[in-house]
């Protein structure tokens, strides 16, 4: 198969280790503890986003297709992301449902528990926060409180694991409409993108709204975990890509433009799941693209 490369890529990545955003009043490890703060990246966090960028360049700059200049240049390279303002009504809604109640109702003592043991009022929305702040500290192996045993370990992860389904509209009651508006924005100005991308460069890049997109090719957006997650769940089941929870650190999603001379335009769909990892191919897991191929058909009509 001879390929033909169509000049566009969009690249999201989360962050690498931080610092905790906060902690919980009875934690002796507050902001003092950190070097930069709360919530800022730590020196492994800055290692680990320079280790992303050898795989990022290993791929685009240095690999086969020499696709983005090895020197930054502006008219290559953009970055942009949409907000999702009526995210927060649908949420609401989903936590009046019987089985948001019920697992409220399964995990009430556990979250007094917690709310005994932090000094803060803890509840389903704000357990990942407890849970963000102690797995930092255990892995920068601080002294952890005698009450977060395995068991607890356990059951915050699975609590904040099960709260974030509700938060992507990928829980029970299953919610399309929240789907879109967590990463529906960000994957439509992917898509319109696209689109343009593909319109001016059969037209050899002529016209003014040409001008600028003719030669970009490398779009990047730095962003959270959650960010990631909500457009993985877009394309399909975000829980075969990920496996065991949210993104980790510098997970990111690589979305490439192809022209292939026997389908014509095509997406491929990459995911690297961490620092020390590769990208390898999820297009087979987006719906609507074929189980057994690397490309999916791109239509570049509405």
């Amino acid at each position: 198969m001879n390929y033909s490369w169509c000049k566009r890529n969009h690249q999201i990545w989360r962050h690498g280790d931080r610092a905790p955003t906060m902690t919980f009043p009875t934690d002796p490890h507050q902001e003092s503890s950190w070097n930069y703060g709360w919530g800022e990246l730590t020196e492994l966090g800055m290692r680990q986003q320079y280790a992303l960028g050898r795989v990022i360049s290993n791929r685009y700059i240095n690999g086969t297709y020499h696709f983005i200049s090895p020197r930054y240049t502006p008219k290559e390279e953009g970055n942009v992301f949409a907000p999702c303002p009526r995210a927060n009504e649908i949420t609401d809604q989903l936590k009046a449902s019987a089985e948001y109640r019920k697992l409220f109702s399964d995990n009430k003592e556990f979250l007094e528990f917690l709310t005994e043991k932090t000094g803060m009022r803890v509840n389903m929305e704000d357990a990942y926060l407890i849970n963000d702040a102690l797995y930092i500290e255990k892995i920068y192996n601080m002294t952890l409180p005698e009450w977060f045993t395995p068991d607890v370990a356990s059951k915050l992860f699975n609590l904040t694991r099960d709260a974030n389904m509700y938060l992507y509209g990928i829980g029970k009651p299953y919610s399309p409409e929240l789907i879109k508006l967590r990463g529906g924005s960000m994957l439509k100005s992917i898509n319109e993108i696209f689109r343009h991308k593909l319109t001016c460069y059969m037209r050899s890049n002529q016209g003014e709204n040409c001008n600028w997109i003719g030669p970009l090719k490398y779009y990047a957006y730095s962003a959270h975990d959650t960010t990631v997650a909500a457009l993985l769940s877009t394309f399909g089941d975000e829980r075969r890509v990920i496996r065991g929870g949210l993104p980790h650190y510098t997970a990111s999603v690589a979305i490439e433009l192809w022209n292939l001379s026997d389908i014509g335009p095509a997406v491929k769909i990459l995911f690297h799941g961490a620092f020390h990892h590769n990208y390898h191919t999820i297009t087979h897991l987006t719906k609507g693209c074929p189980t057994d191929k690397e490309y999916c058909p791109f239509k570049n009509s509405p």
